[in-house]
């Protein structure tokens, strides 16, 4: 009796157990579908660079990546409805600005120009999904979608 009696919790705990992973897998997809979207709306992959516009001018961006972080869900964060939240960040090996008709030099890593859409909170609230403000360096400037850059503009 003992025996059935363990396999009995195991298998209840093990369902439980995996009801919530499936739960937390649900909301690692749907949040990673985000980023992506959100990257697929900043940058636009153009030959072997990718590249970001914005008013100062146009980013290149050699081996472009990015990252999502899940961030703690507080008791404070429940009451106003967050269901999960996270923060999604651009990495590069370098980039270069093209303004006013050149090229500049090549530097290491991401642009962290004023004025470039590094990044964005991904929250799921009251059931929905959406971004947040959060990661925009100051003086903040617009960016150019990325399906609004034609590839030939900023090829060397």
């Amino acid at each position: 009796m003992k025996t059935h009696l363990s396999a009995a919790i195991l298998i209840v705990c093990s369902t439980a157990i995996l009801a919530s992973c499936s739960y937390l897998s649900a909301n690692s997809r749907e949040a990673h579908a985000m980023a992506q979207s959100f990257w697929d709306q900043h940058v636009k992959k153009c030959g072997d660079l990718w590249v970001q516009g914005t008013a100062l001018g146009y980013f290149q961006i050699r081996n472009f990546s990015y990252d999502l972080n899940e961030l703690e869900v507080t008791s404070t964060d429940k009451l106003n409805g967050y269901e999960w939240k996270g923060k999604t960040e651009m990495h590069a090996e370098a980039s270069r600005l093209y303004q006013f008709g050149r090229w500049y030099d090549w530097s290491n890593g991401a642009p962290t120009e004023t004025g470039l859409r590094q990044g964005t909170l991904i929250v799921k609230k009251n059931g929905k999904w959406g971004y947040e403000a959060g990661l925009l360096p100051s003086g903040y400037l617009s960016t150019i979608r990325g399906s609004n850059i034609a590839c030939e503009q900023v090829s060397n």
